[in-house]
Order: structure tokens, then C-alpha cells, then sequence
């Protein structure tokens, strides 16, 4: 299920957005003309008319800038907590000394690689949703199977 059928489309706004898609053409000709169209690609900072943010913001395919990166950065940091998992622990606590960071998670196997985590937005893609709450310390197979709505429900704003 797409996580945009969760959204109030009518707080989606124009502005500056970021492209999650491959590719998105706009049209630019006008009726009656020879067709012409402005092509952006995956990651492409552009601004969107309310009718363009209300249709692709809601499907997945353009997310609030940096929102993409974020997404990256925490799955990087997830990936990194799950590797840790896989080594003995003193060899765990060597590498986080070494590299600076600490091991104030909950447990001896869940080190604190970032400090806070910042919620996403309510119209951050489901993919920033779902590292969000990897990042909480739900299961990322668990994680796979929910929805925005139910992440943001279970991760109300404190």
C-alpha cells in the first residue's frame, strides 16, 4: 500500500521538492503546440505548483529536500548497528572507540550511532518512515511490512 493514501493532501503545499522517481517530465507546451517538456531525474531539486506537489507527493515520488539523503544516512547508520551486532563484543567496543563513537544504546548490542533522532516529516516518503522506525529500534523486517500511518501512530510527536 502506498503511504500516501495517510496523508491530508490538503497540507501538501507548492515549493521546493526533491525528486525519489528516475525520471519526471513536465509539460511545458501549451495546448495546440508542438509538445515540449522539462525532464528531471532522481534526487533533482524542483519547485512544484500545488497541483504537481498534491499529485506526486502523495504517490512516493518527491519528498521534502534532504528528506532523501536523510533516508540514506540513516539506513547507512542501521546497516552499521546491524553489523556491529555480528562481531564479539570486544571487538564491537574497540571499533566504536576507534572511530569515536559510543555505545550508549539500550543494550551491549545496539551501540548509540546517532544521538537524536530527528522525526520525519508527516509528508516524508514512506522509505524515510520506515528507517525512521529502524532507527527507534523496530526490526527492519517489521519496519518492511508497515505503513506511514502506522509508524507515525506508533511514533506520535513527544
Amino acid at each position: 500500500m502506498s503511504g500516501g493514501l495517510d496523508m491530508d493532501i490538503n497540507k501538501i503545499k507548492a515549493g521546493k521538492y526533491q525528486l525519489v522517481v528516475q525520471r519526471w517530465d513536465r509539460q511545458t507546451s501549451k495546448p495546440g503546440e508542438p509538445f515540449t517538456f522539462d525532464r528531471f531525474s532522481r534526487g533533482d531539486e524542483v519547485t512544484l505548483s500545488e497541483e504537481e506537489a498534491r499529485r506526486l507527493v502523495p504517490a512516493g515520488a518527491a519528498v521534502t529536500p534532504g528528506s532523501l539523503e536523510k533516508a540514506q544516512a540513516e539506513r547507512a547508520a542501521a546497516q552499521l548497528r546491524a553489523a556491529l551486532n555480528q562481531v564479539p563484543d570486544d571487538v564491537r567496543a574497540a571499533l566504536l572507540e576507534q572511530h569515536g563513537l559510543t555505545g550508549g544504546g539500550t543494550t551491549a548490542h545496539e551501540p548509540s550511532v546517532a544521538s537524536d533522532v530527528q522525526r520525519p516529516g508527516d509528508s516524508d516518503s514512506v522509505a524515510t518512515w520506515r528507517s525512521y522506525a529502524v532507527e527507534r529500534g523496530v526490526p527492519a523486517e517489521e519496519a518492511a511490512k508497515l505503513d506511514r500511518k502506522a509508524i507515525i501512530d506508533r511514533f506520535p510527536v513527544e
